[in-house]
C-alpha cells in the first residue's frame, strides 16, 4: 500500500508539509489504477494512461498534436479545431480516473490527475485521506449534484415561463395527450439504475457492485433463485444512479410541457407504482435496463430488446423476427452506432404513454431530441407515406442514432409502425 497520512505530516501550525512522491510510489499507484475494473476491460483507456504517464514523465509536457500524431496515428493533416478526438478521450480518462477514485478502497497519499486544459499527467497530494472514506460511505452523496440541478431546472421554468418550442406543439398529435388543456397530470419518470450491496465483515461496510443483468429486484430474485448462495453475499442497494440523460432529456422536454397548465410531476422507475400509470400520462426516459415495471408492458409491442448482447428485433405476427438492429461500440466515450426507441400507446384508463428510450447515453437524448423536434410530426408522415391520422396518433419507433460521450451527431428514423389507439395497454 502506498503512504497515508500520519500526524507527521502536518507542522504544529496544522498545514501538511510537502511530501514528494517517489518511484515506488509511482510505480504501485499506477499498478492500482490500471489493475481496477475501470481500466483492465478497457484496453485504450488503459495504453492512453501508460503513454500519457511516459510522456509526462520524459518531456514534462504533452501537446495535443503529439497525441493525435503518436498514440491515435493522425497524419499530418491533423486539425483540432476540426477533429476533437483527442479531447473527447482525454475527458473520458479524466471521468474514469475520477470515478475509480470516488469507489476504490486503495489507501493512497497521490492521486492521479490530468487538469483541464492540459495533457500532462500530475501526481497530486491528497490533503485528507478521511474524506475519500467518507464519501464511499454515503453513496447518496454522488447524486447531490444531480438533485439540484433537476430542482434548479424546474424553477427555472417556472419562474420565467419560457416557450422556447413553437405553440402549434400543441396541435401536434405526438404531444397532444399531455399539452391539451386541462388535461390529467403528467408524470416524467426516469429510469435508475440498481445497484447491489455486497455484505461482508468489514467495519467500514462492503462494496456497492453494479451487474448488468440485475435491473431490477425481480432480476435480482431470479438470480438468487439460479445461485442460492448469492443471497448470502448480496443485497440489493438502497440508492439507485442516474446517467446525465436523465437531466438532459428533462431539460429538452420540460420547456414544451410548461406550454400546458397540466401538472407536472417527478418520480423515478425505481419508485413508480401502478396507481401512478391510472392517474397520469407518462414520459418515460431512460435506456432499457432501467425499465423496472415498465418492462412488463413493452411485451405489447412488436419491438423486443436483447441487453446482452445488445440488440433490438422487430417481431411479425406470428411471433418471427422481421429486422434486427444491433448497435456498435457500446462504449462510453467511444464512437457508437446505436438504436433508440420511441413507443407511444394508450392506456386501460385512457391515458397515454410514451417511452424514449435506448441502450446508451446518445440513443437516449437522440430519442427525446427527436421527440421534442417540432418537424417530428411532418418527419412521421414522410416516412409513413402521409398515412397518419391527425388525431390518436400511436406508433412505435426505431432510430438510428450516432454520437460519442453522451453527445449525438445525428439521428435517422430506421423502422416506424403505426399502432391502433384500441391497441390498449393489457391490464398487468
Amino acid at each position: 500500500m502506498s503512504k497515508k497520512t500520519s500526524e507527521s505530516d502536518f507542522s504544529h501550525g496544522g498545514e501538511e508539509l510537502p511530501h514528494i512522491i517517489n518511484e515506488s510510489e509511482k510505480n504501485l499507484i499506477i499498478s492500482q489504477i490500471l489493475s481496477s475494473i475501470d481500466f483492465k476491460d478497457s484496453k485504450r483507456y488503459h495504453d492512453l494512461l501508460i503513454y500519457l504517464i511516459d510522456e509526462s514523465i520524459k518531456n514534462g509536457s504533452i501537446k495535443e498534436s503529439t497525441i493525435a500524431h503518436d498514440f491515435f496515428g493522425k497524419d499530418s493533416k491533423f486539425d483540432p479545431t476540426d477533429d476533437p478526438s483527442v479531447r473527447v478521450y482525454i475527458s473520458n480518462l479524466r471521468k474514469k480516473l475520477e470515478h475509480y477514485y470516488l469507489t476504490t478502497t486503495d489507501d493512497f497519499a497521490f492521486r492521479i490527475e490530468i487538469p483541464k486544459g492540459q495533457y500532462t499527467v500530475q501526481f497530486a497530494p491528497v490533503k485528507t485521506v478521511e474524506k475519500l472514506k467518507i464519501i464511499r460511505k454515503r453513496p447518496w452523496l454522488y447524486f447531490i449534484p444531480i438533485i439540484v440541478f433537476l430542482i434548479a431546472v424546474i424553477l427555472f421554468q417556472f419562474f420565467t415561463q419560457k416557450t422556447d418550442h413553437p405553440v402549434t406543439q400543441a396541435l401536434n398529435p405526438v404531444w397532444y395527450e399531455f399539452l391539451q388543456p386541462n388535461n390529467r397530470p403528467t408524470m416524467i419518470v426516469f429510469g435508475d439504475y440498481l445497484f447491489l450491496f455486497e455484505k461482508g465483515n468489514n467495519p467500514s461496510g462492503g462494496y456497492f457492485l453494479r451487474d448488468p443483468r440485475i435491473n431490477s429486484e425481480d432480476d435480482f430474485r431470479n438470480a438468487v433463485k439460479q445461485n442460492p448462495e448469492a443471497m448470502k453475499k448480496f443485497a440489493v442497494a438502497n440508492f439507485t444512479f442516474l446517467r446525465p440523460s436523465s437531466t438532459w432529456g428533462l431539460s429538452e422536454v420540460l420547456p414544451l410541457l410548461m406550454t400546458s397548465n397540466n401538472k407536472i410531476s417527478l418520480k423515478l422507475a425505481s419508485e413508480f407504482k401502478w396507481e401512478d400509470f391510472q392517474t397520469h400520462n407518462i414520459i418515460f426516459i431512460g435506456s432499457f435496463k432501467t425499465l423496472y415495471k415498465f418492462n412488463q408492458l413493452l411485451s405489447d409491442f412488436n419491438i423486443r430488446f436483447n441487453p446482452a448482447p445488445a440488440s433490438l428485433n422487430i417481431l411479425g405476427e406470428k411471433g418471427d423476427t422481421l429486422k434486427t438492429f444491433i448497435p456498435k461500440n457500446l462504449r462510453g466515450g467511444n464512437y457508437q452506432k446505436e438504436f433508440g426507441v420511441i413507443l407511444k400507446q394508450k392506456g386501460p384508463q385512457g391515458n397515454v404513454i410514451l417511452y424514449l428510450l435506448g441502450f446508451d447515453e446518445v440513443a437516449t437524448l437522440e430519442s427525446v431530441k427527436t421527440a421534442v423536434d417540432p418537424n417530428f410530426f411532418d418527419k412521421i408522415k414522410s416516412y409513413s407515406g402521409n398515412k397518419v391520422s391527425s388525431y390518436n396518433l400511436f406508433f412505435e419507433m426505431v432510430i438510428e442514432a450516432e454520437g460519442a460521450e453522451q453527445t449525438g451527431f445525428k439521428s435517422d428514423i430506421k423502422y416506424l409502425s403505426l399502432l391502433s389507439p384500441a391497441q390498449e395497454i393489457k391490464k398487468k
